[in-house]
């Protein structure tokens, strides 16, 4: 698993950055006045990490492309 963000968030669901309160002079109180509670991780699974694999190929094929045609193009261009 690849661990994408992080946040912290109340009990009802909301989410905070993680870095809310840190530049507080009390972190503690001014999370408990936020009703904050958890830590909150997303990640990609394993069942996501196909599909993303696949399209960054497909971009690299892509850009492949683009790059080998301009270098062709130069080469057309120069040997004339």
């Amino acid at each position: 698993m690849v661990q994408v963000d992080q946040w912290i968030g109340t009990a009802s669901g909301r989410l905070y950055g993680w870095s809310t309160c840190v530049h507080d002079s009390s972190p503690e109180a001014c999370r408990a006045s936020l009703g904050i509670v958890n830590s909150v991780w997303a990640y990609f699974g394993p069942d996501q990490m196909a599909g993303m694999q696949w399209t960054a190929a497909g971009m690299f094929l892509g850009l492949t492309a683009l790059l080998v045609g301009a270098f062709l193009r130069w080469a057309r261009q120069s040997a004339l």
